[in-house]
């Protein structure tokens, strides 16, 4: 199975075979980038939607299977993160779940719900196997 990571101070790049444990890993790197660049005051709500992005990437596009890869790219710039996320799955009708209106009632699908409250702009690909999420990020002091 593999778990390959690459950074540099910007930019943190994860490729790993579909299965749970990697997401755990994938985590820790994820908080450890956004600490080594003083953004742990926003990692929460980030965290929170990555972990959702990566199991929707492992279960429902890879269909855990380990064969398959996840691709994760995370680059932060002056106006703030830009996240990448691919799967080899067949992608999905993501138009349909974009815009649904999330109940506090509901125990799955929660993911986009979650992801649209902590990030300000949500895209696919055409096929719905990569999401490019983007978040403002204001100076800490403001």
């Amino acid at each position: 199975m593999t778990f390959q990571v690459s950074r540099r101070s910007n930019f943190l790049s994860i490729k790993f075979s579909a299965c749970f444990q990697h997401i755990d890993q994938a985590v820790e790197e994820i908080k450890r980038f956004l600490t080594e660049n003083g953004l742990e005051y926003k990692s929460f709500g980030i965290v929170l939607s990555l972990r959702e992005a990566l199991l929707n990437a492992v279960i429902h596009g890879s269909n855990q299977n380990p064969y398959k890869m996840i691709q994760f790219k995370l680059h932060l710039n002056v106006t703030g993160l830009i996240i990448e996320i691919e799967d080899q799955g067949p992608g999905f009708d993501w138009k349909t779940f974009l815009n649904r209106k999330w109940q506090s009632t509901m125990e799955s699908k929660r993911g986009l719900a979650i992801m649209k409250f902590y990030f300000s702009n949500i895209t696919y690909n055409n096929k719905g196997n990569k999401i490019l999420l983007k978040k403002q990020l204001l100076p800490h002091n403001q």
